[in-house]
Formats: structure tokens, sequence, C-alpha cells
């Protein structure tokens, strides 16, 4: 498995969000009904095209915050009912995959690349997934882009 190791500055996102464990969340709820019914809303105040799954840590153990957005404009306040949050400035290790295959990407990254790979997870910065405005749908096929935000490892 290859990362391939980025700087990204800080930004906001723009969306829909439950609190729950990822590894047994209803992605299908998030993005198909909660962010799907709200989409127009949330391009009205974002930029770009790309959709981006976060996962905010809560300080409790196996239970994220869950995010399902878009970048914010500069100046843009969430509309009602929908949530913005602050994405720091961090460096990531980017995989791609699929979106049949993320579940067994994540996987491989936290069973194999990260213990081996000289870097630790950066604690209280989001993981990230991106999906590309042009393949997103529910095709399996789909490419998306996993961000793992690292620093080195302390020795």
């Amino acid at each position: 498995m290859e990362a391939h190791i980025v700087e990204r500055d800080a930004f906001r996102l723009i969306g829909v969000a439950v609190r729950g464990d990822p590894t047994r969340a209803d992605y299908n709820d998030l993005w198909q009904n909660r962010y799907a019914a709200r989409m127009e809303e949330i391009a009205a105040v974002t930029v770009g095209d790309e959709c981006y799954g976060a996962y905010f840590a809560t300080g409790e153990e196996g239970i994220d915050n869950i995010m399902a957005g878009r970048i914010a404009r500069d100046d843009a306040e969430a509309p009602a009912g929908l949530v913005c949050r602050a994405v720091p400035a961090a460096t990531y290790a980017c995989f791609d995959a699929q979106i049949r295959s993320i579940g067994a990407t994540w996987g491989a990254i936290f069973g194999g690349w990260l213990p081996t790979s000289g870097y630790e997870m950066d604690p209280g910065k989001p993981s990230l997934e991106v999906y590309p405005p042009t393949e997103f749908t529910d095709h399996a096929e789909a490419p998306v882009v996993i961000m793992l935000p690292v620093r080195k490892r302390s020795e």
C-alpha cells in the first residue's frame, strides 16, 4: 500500500453530521437521505464540487462526529439545521481507493501501513474522504481519496 504525503491548509466544511461508530454508521442514510435532501442549500454556501466525508474525534472511544459536506465559502454561515466545522491545517497521508473498498482500505491503513510507516495519527485533526464531483455516485468503482492526518512518530 502506497501513500503520498501532502500538506493541507485549514478550511471549513458545511454539511450534515451524525454521531456514532464509523465502522457501524449508516452511510447510505447520511449521504443519500440527509446530505441529498440539503444538497442545494449546501451548494449555495460552498465552493468547488468535491464532497468530503470527515471524521471528527469526540473524545469517546470508537465514537466520531461523522460529517458529509463541502468546503465552505470564506464568508459562509451554515443554514439552519446544517453544521459548519473547521478543519485545521495538517499533514495527510493520502490513499487512493474506490467506494466499494473504503472499509478494506481503512483496515489496510491501520493494520499495515500506519504501524510500519514512521508516522502516527495526528490527534485532534479529522480524517477525510474526498469524493470527486464527476464520480460521486452509488457506483462501486467510483474513486475516493482517503486522507489520514499524520505526524512523524516520536521515538
